[in-house]
């Protein structure tokens, strides 16, 4: 049974009781008498009246059972209410704390995107800039520099011609790169085997193969333009500065050009683990090399891209290294053999005729002198740093000229022997000609001196 209702009960009980037992029924006898002895002193007139007073409260609090339960009932919705009004309180201020936080965050995120609109639009002004200044004949220096750079900047137009830009410049030797601030010959000489430094910076793989589509995330960059990518497959210098970047690359992987002529490439005897340890590990290397396949391609070397997907389909397919590399074989460096595709032309913004061959295959079909020189040179280098010597055709010319004057020789002293032995050989032969004349002229002498004799027989 609920408390409350038992209380209410056992009071009805005590009135019940009350009126049975006649006790303070009647009220007003009561109260006379109280009266009465009121007067008798003041005590007994404090103590009535503190037992009336009493006396009342007790009546009060014999109240209905109903109407209690509805003060009950009454008193617990307040309090809900109470609750329900603190919760909704509550509420709001939570409600106005989260948007706070959230104009806050959105105040971030606007100051974050107002700084990045600043970067881009700031790297973008600075590429307009140095393209800008580089059709006027370079960058604008001040003083002696500028002075000293005239011959430069005066080269650069002849390089860069009609349409020239950043990029044609930069493989010209005339423009640096950005933010390394190097020139191609220093990234060709210094960065070679600085393997961390190769990994740890990211702004030069964009100037040493440029592509059609974009810069990458270097904002110093720029994209190469198709009249640029014209100018550096006409140019036999700017040719051989794309295949020393290759070699760079190709070294940072672990890997070495056999042949410059197919583009055969094969792993490096001694560093190939360790850089293929390096490759797997970092996945944005895969990024690099389908820039590197792409503008292959559009720098006139595009024989040389399949040789080196050849080689990492045999590496991750068949021999089992470099796992982490086979999504981006199948699914990208393979697509790059694919030019006539839709999704290569959308991708590279590729023409037919941004494919056609470097001019340095020319030199070295007709061994012209530049090619000879530049055979010399990179022999010189390449044994420096223990790598693979390349076909020396000039070489082998000599040796194939040697080989033919020995021949030759051989061929006059075989002729002189013959024509000796022939000599000989007529000498005999005319010996032995005369040998038998002599013997016929014997013959005969022995038959006119029988038929002399037989005539002065019949004479006498």
């Amino acid at each position: 049974m609920d408390p409350q209702k038992q209380q209410h009960e056992l009071e009805i009980e005590d009135v019940k009781y009350t009126v049975e037992s006649g006790e303070d029924l009647d009220f007003e006898n009561s109260a006379s008498a109280s009266e009465e002895e009121d007067g008798e002193g003041g005590e007994g007139e404090k103590e009535e009246g503190s037992g009336g007073e009493n006396q009342k409260d007790s009546s009060e609090e014999w109240e209905d059972p109903e109407a209690l339960d509805e003060k009950v009932r009454a008193g617990k919705q307040n309090q809900e209410r109470e609750l329900a009004a603190n919760g909704h309180k509550r509420s709001n201020q939570e409600r106005e704390d989260e948007e706070e936080e959230e104009e806050e965050e959105d105040e971030e995120e606007e100051e974050e995107e107002q700084e990045e609109r600043v970067r881009i639009n700031g790297g973008r002004n600075k590429k307009q800039k140095l393209n800008e200044q580089y059709q006027q004949g370079g960058e604008e220096e001040s003083g002696n520099q500028k002075e000293n750079n005239n011959n430069n900047n005066n080269q650069a137009k002849k390089f860069g011609g009609e349409g020239g830009g950043v990029n044609s410049g930069f493989y010209a030797g005339l423009v640096p790169s950005s933010p390394d601030r190097c020139y191609i010959n220093e990234f060709h000489d210094d960065w070679f085997g600085d393997y961390n430094r190769l990994e740890r910076e990211h702004g030069f793989i964009q100037w040493l193969f440029p592509v059609f589509e974009n810069s990458g995330v270097n904002w110093d960059a720029t994209a190469l333009s198709k009249s640029e990518a014209k100018l550096i497959r006409s140019n036999f210098e700017m040719s051989i500065r794309v295949i020393r970047s290759y070699r760079l690359m190709l070294n940072f992987y672990g890997l070495k050009l056999l042949n410059e002529e197919t583009g055969q490439v094969a792993r490096h005897e001694v560093i190939w683990k360790e850089r293929f340890n390096n490759l797997q590990r970092n996945g944005h290397n895969n990024l690099r090399i389908n820039r590197i396949l792409t503008s292959l391609g559009e720098l006139g070397f595009n024989r040389y891209k399949e040789p080196l997907i050849q080689l990492f389909q045999d590496q991750i397919l068949s021999q089992g290294n470099l796992s982490s590399c086979k999504y981006s074989l199948l699914n990208f460096w393979v697509k790059t053999l694919h030019v006539d595709t839709d999704e290569y032309k959308r991708k590279t913004r590729e023409d037919p005729e941004d494919r056609e061959e470097s001019i340095f295959f020319q030199h070295m079909a007709n061994l012209s002198p530049e090619y000879l020189g530049y055979v010399d040179s990179e022999d010189q280098i390449l044994l420096s740093r223990g790598e693979t010597v390349s076909p020396n055709p000039k070489k082998d010319q000599d040796k194939n000229s040697t080989s033919e004057n020995d021949n030759s020789n051989n061929n006059n002293n075989n002729n002189n022997l013959n024509s000796q032995l022939g000599d000989e050989e007529d000498q005999e032969g005319d010996k032995e000609e005369e040998e038998e004349r002599e013997k016929e002229e014997q013959i005969a002498a022995k038959k006119r001196k029988q038929a002399k004799k037989i005539a002065k027989q019949k004479l006498r």
